[in-house]
């Protein structure tokens, strides 16, 4: 992490998101999930997400070649999901995140957190990310917004906050969403 500060440029951009839509279908698909052993949070669904904005901006994809100084597009969608164990933070990751299924990006994250709190990991589960995600949302005090710092030698990163209710204006109605 001190090398990404030092080497990498630090930019953050926030914002809120309307969660109804997400939290319905998460409802909806857990129990089917359940019943193959897996359990549905949100994270598979920003994984999926994120391979979708990846593909549209090919230039996030990437990591800092720092021998040829330069960055390299990746092909790959190797998703980190930065996790909290003992002692300080790892990032397990999630590869080919593109071809797998929702329901297999749920079963291969609760593997490798699992993997990485128990300290029985592989090492290879822990690099060759091309993005990483984290998720402050469950930390003490829950921060709505926080600053993640880039998983170097990634050019981006998506830090993830709290889903709570929020007032939005619907068809001409405040409403809790």
């Amino acid at each position: 992490m001190v090398q990404a500060w030092r080497n990498a440029p630090q930019v953050t951009s926030m914002d809120l998101l309307d969660a109804t839509e997400l939290v319905r279908v998460r409802d909806v698909l857990s129990p089917a999930a359940a019943a193959e052993g897996v359990k549905l949070t949100y994270l598979p669904f920003f994984v999926k997400a994120a391979v979708e904005a990846l593909r549209a901006v090919p230039e996030a994809n990437a990591v800092v070649d720092d021998e040829r100084q330069a960055i390299v597009l990746k092909q790959e969608y190797h998703i980190g999901i930065a996790t909290a164990v003992p002692g300080g933070l790892v990032v397990p990751v999630v590869r080919h995140a593109d071809r797998r299924t929702l329901i297999e990006i749920a079963s291969e994250i609760e593997r490798l957190v699992s993997a990485a709190r128990e300290r029985h990991g592989a090492p290879a589960d822990q690099t060759g990310s091309t993005f990483t995600i984290t998720s402050f949302g469950g930390l003490p005090g829950s921060p709505l917004f926080a600053t993640p710092i880039v998983n170097y030698p990634e050019v981006a990163i998506l830090g993830l906050g709290r889903i709570d209710l929020q007032p939005r204006v619907v068809d001409g109605q405040v409403v809790p969403r």
